[in-house]
């Protein structure tokens, strides 16, 4: 007799990121011989704005209230400053059905909803683009990854505002006998992959649910840019790299 059952489980990941494009740390030395030091955000004609690097507080200080000699330091680093991204804090939420379809066969089901909000209360981030990833292992051979589904979406966010972009419903179908000779394969949800870019191209930040995800992330700064060009049903390893043939 065949049993039907469903499972519904939701997984949630929330961090409070810095930019990986975060500007250079200055000194800014007053007039009066007070010294600030501080993440380089931008500078204009008139002012100069940081993020104070205890408390990451954001500060616009006018010129003339800086010695000479510092705003001198502070505008040669400044030529080569990054776009100024705020503070972020990223939720990636992760819902998964599991319907089973004979013995062995399971159906999953997985809606995924990635939540932005700008916690920074000067800075707005525009021009920005998400890019989030579901990653299936398979059942049969575990070494093999494939991409599940993909989608991309324009972020342009206030100070202090919020965005949640909910991805299209994906179904996967698996072998959830493990240990069985006629084990068919197919591919269980393993992971996400989260990338932010600015709209010049730079990364902002990555995220993922995956251990190997993140470290692959983080060793190859040029992966996020190249997963850009997978599609759905690209095949990866634990390392996200392609696998051909």
């Amino acid at each position: 007799m065949t049993t039907h059952f469903k499972k519904r489980l939701i997984l949630a990941f929330t961090t409070l990121t810095l930019p990986l494009a975060a500007g250079p740390i200055v000194n800014v030395t007053s007039t009066k011989g007070k010294v600030l030091v501080a993440e380089l955000i931008s500078v204009s004609d008139k002012k100069v704005t940081v993020r104070r690097a205890s408390d990451k507080k954001v500060f616009t200080i006018p010129k003339t209230s800086i010695d000479p000699e510092s705003l001198s330091k502070i505008e040669t680093t400044a030529k080569d400053l990054p776009t100024p991204v705020p503070d972020l804090e990223i939720e990636v939420v992760v819902n998964k059905r599991r319907k089973k379809l004979d013995s062995y066969l399971v159906e999953q089901t997985l809606s995924t909803t990635v939540k932005i909000r700008n916690s920074d209360l000067k800075l707005p981030l525009a021009g920005a683009k998400g890019h989030i990833f579901l990653i299936g292992q398979n059942k049969k051979a575990p070494d093999l990854l494939r991409v599940l589904s993909t989608s991309s979406f324009d972020i342009n966010l206030k100070s202090s505002e919020n965005l949640a972009h909910p991805t299209p419903e994906v179904v996967t179908k698996y072998d959830s006998d493990r240990e069985g000779y006629g084990n068919i394969g197919g591919y269980q949800y393993e992971g996400y992959v989260f990338l932010l870019f600015a709209d010049d191209g730079s990364v902002i930040t990555t995220k993922s649910s995956d251990s190997n995800f993140r470290s692959a992330l983080e060793n190859d700064i040029n992966l996020p840019t190249r997963m850009l060009d997978y599609t759905v049903d690209t095949h990866v390893d634990k390392n996200l790299l392609p696998i051909t043939g």
